[in-house]
């Protein structure tokens, strides 16, 4: 007998798959693993929380604060309500002819304070050793 007459073959077939299925041990699905995970490390967690919280208060809350350069900011209307003007204050900054001297100045002083404060805390030292 040749197999496309015996229709019992195919049927074993799928029976021993179906077996060897049942049989396969299956690793649980990527939530399941993640949520094990929380449940046993999760001290580890309760120490990231205020590090966490550090981060979202001192590091994301104030870059709210940076689309005040965006917008015609007023007292009274607060950040949200005051109109959006975009790159205005900015064209008004680089196109004023006081510009590059406020910059060169900020530069200069800057310079100085790296010049004759960074080495002064070092000679104070010395001099009291």
């Amino acid at each position: 007998m040749t197999n496309e007459l015996d229709p019992s073959v195919g049927q074993t077939e799928e029976l021993v798959v179906e077996a060897r299925e049942s049989q396969r041990v299956r690793k649980p699905g990527r939530v399941v693993r993640v949520g094990d995970h929380f449940k046993r490390e999760w001290q580890l967690y309760a120490m990231l929380i205020p590090t966490i919280i550090w981060l979202l208060v001192f590091l994301y809350k104030p870059m709210y604060g940076l689309q005040i350069a965006f917008k015609d900011y007023s007292i009274f209307r607060g950040v949200a309500n005051s109109p959006w003007i975009g790159l205005e204050h900015f064209q008004t900054l680089f196109g004023n002819d006081q510009f590059l001297r406020a910059l060169k100045n900020t530069i200069i002083i800057s310079f100085y304070g790296l010049i004759f404060g960074f080495p002064m805390p070092i000679v104070i030292a010395l001099m009291f050793n």
